[in-house]
């Protein structure tokens, strides 16, 4: 199983998505499902980039973090 994701953004900045102690698969799901359930193939990138931004601003609340 993955320990940790690396994320790089546009600007170069290098960031990690790691899970913690706490870790909850099914509840890391079903909160990645509410932050995008609104997303169909028509959004736009705006959209998917704000979809983004809040599972990220939510993860810890399942154990992962987002440094």
């Amino acid at each position: 199983m993955l320990e940790v994701i690396v994320v790089v953004s546009n600007q170069g900045t290098v960031h990690y998505l790691m899970r913690d102690e706490g870790y909850d698969y099914k509840q890391a799901f079903l909160l990645f499902k509410d932050c995008i359930g609104d997303l169909s193939k028509e959004s736009s990138t705006k959209d998917l980039y704000l979809a983004s931004l809040s599972f990220l601003a939510k993860c810890s609340e399942v154990g992962l973090y987002y440094r």
